[in-house]
């Protein structure tokens, strides 16, 4: 669990940066924390600079949260209803995947890399990938092999065979990418896309990617006015805001999805796999849910029973880190210091929004302790994220650490950037937040079950 929650795992820094209640996130997860884990976890976060900290005056009034009432009332929760049950559809999502996993295996068959490339990612991103990890395995062993895999000048195929090989930790080196300044490549948008999306798996020291990042989001930039198919415009605004790489699957499954229903050139099986396999991975938690609590009850009172120490060791222990963070930030607020950004980043495990007037963010952090605008402020943070999504991609192409542990950290910091990317997603339950909630949990895909694939 190192990566996790070690003082210098990147997950770690990119999540404090991004998110305020880090630790909040982290409470299904705590349970299984080892007690030298934890103990760890103690000194780092004690680990601030709290000798520069003013004794707080007595408060003479408790500052309010004014956080607005829960949307999330009984009534709400069980209008939530869904007929996409797997006894009812088992069969249809069994064949959709015959046909799929069949195409597959014609593309390794044929050795045809970029089919086989193309195909993966879009299994990817319509978060159907689950289904076939041992077909899409077997491909990419093929791939690889191929006196042919890593020599061609094709950008899009280049990027992805260098984005999808990272993805399933194959070692690939950058040097395959080219420097280029040919302004014949700034037409070609598909391959800018994957180009500037593969970029964004790069490590610490990769410099070509870093300039392939830098030049190719110019020529995306500039290709927005001259873009005529709405499919690919949106596309390339979506990848400027945020790369696929640091986006929460399900919520890219959904959006991807939309996307590729009006694609003349999809496939219909895997559209209609990923649209049925959408619905059905979002009813389970509405059928489930009652057997799911009791199921997870029984875990934990398992848990409990064969090591009852480490585990109630480690909850007393996270409460008592956070207490201690939130103390700081008390006295930090009430004495108006402005901490420096490496001591915000030491203690900001947990904090409120400014506009409770509270401590002083990141961004406000560097801007005291630089003398900068807030302009430059937000582009040295963004900086910083981007180094911890490297030191993530770095640690997640090492092979003693299990993929499940990857992925886990992968997906926490997909997270935190998701709930905060429009403000706050924790403290608030309006806007953003509760348009993506209800599409992962309430809102199926409208599908024709009288003309599908498979009849």
């Amino acid at each position: 669990m190192s990566l996790l929650f070690c003082s210098s795992s990147p997950s770690f820094l990119f999540t404090k940066l991004t998110s305020t209640r880090y630790l909040r996130m982290l409470a299904p997860v705590l349970v299984h924390v080892h007690h030298t884990t934890a103990t760890k976890q103690s000194s780092f976060i004690l680990s601030n600079s709290s000798s520069k900290i003013i004794e707080p005056p007595v408060a003479h009034q408790r500052r309010l949260a004014q956080y607005h009432p829960t949307i999330w009332g009984p009534m709400l929760i069980d209008s939530f209803s869904t007929h996409y049950t797997h006894e009812s559809y088992a069969s249809q999502l069994e064949g959709l995947k015959q046909i799929v996993s069949k195409a597959l295996l014609v593309s390794s068959t044929k050795d045809d890399a970029c089919s086989i490339l193309k195909l993966a990612d879009l299994m990817q991103r319509l978060g159907v990938a689950y289904h076939f990890k041992k077909e899409i395995q077997a491909a990419i062993v093929t791939l690889v092999s191929s006196s042919t895999a890593s020599t061609t000048t094709n950008l899009q195929k280049v990027s992805l065979q260098f984005q999808i090989l990272r993805q399933y930790g194959i070692s690939i080196s950058s040097d395959l990418f080219f420097k280029d300044g040919e302004e014949s490549l700034s037409n070609d948008v598909e391959g800018l896309l994957c180009l500037y999306e593969a970029s964004h798996l790069g490590m610490p020291g990769e410099d070509v990617l870093e300039e392939a990042k830098s030049f190719r989001s110019k020529n995306l930039k500039q290709s927005l006015a001259k873009l005529n198919d709405e499919n690919l415009l949106k596309r390339v605004e979506q990848l400027l805001e945020t790369p696929v790489h640091w986006r929460m699957p399900r919520i890219e499954a959904l959006n991807f999805i939309n996307i590729y229903q009006r694609d003349d050139s999809s496939n219909l099986a895997l559209l209609e796999l990923a649209e049925l396999d959408y619905n059905l991975v979002q009813s389970f938690p509405l059928l489930y849910n009652s057997s799911n609590i009791k199921l997870n009850e029984k875990e934990s009172n398992s848990l409990e029973k064969e090591n009852p120490n480490n585990i109630t060791f480690a909850y007393v222990l996270q409460w008592e880190n956070l207490c201690k963070s939130y103390m700081i930030e008390a006295r930090w607020f009430y004495s108006r210091y402005t901490p420096t950004l490496e001591e915000y980043l030491e203690n900001a495990w947990t904090s409120a929004e400014n506009e409770r007037g509270d401590v002083a963010k990141s961004v406000q952090c560097y801007m005291e302790e630089k003398g900068i605008s807030e302009e430059e402020a937000h582009k040295n943070i963004k900086g910083l994220i981007c180094y911890s999504w490297k030191k993530i991609n770095e640690d997640s192409a090492k092979a003693t650490i299990p993929k499940s542990i990857v992925n886990l950290s992968l997906n926490m910091a997909r997270t935190a950037h998701c709930i905060f990317q429009h403000g706050d997603g924790i403290g608030t339950s309006v806007g953003v937040t509760k348009d993506r909630l209800i599409s992962l949990i309430a809102n199926p895909i409208p599908i024709d079950d009288d003309n599908h694939v498979t009849q």
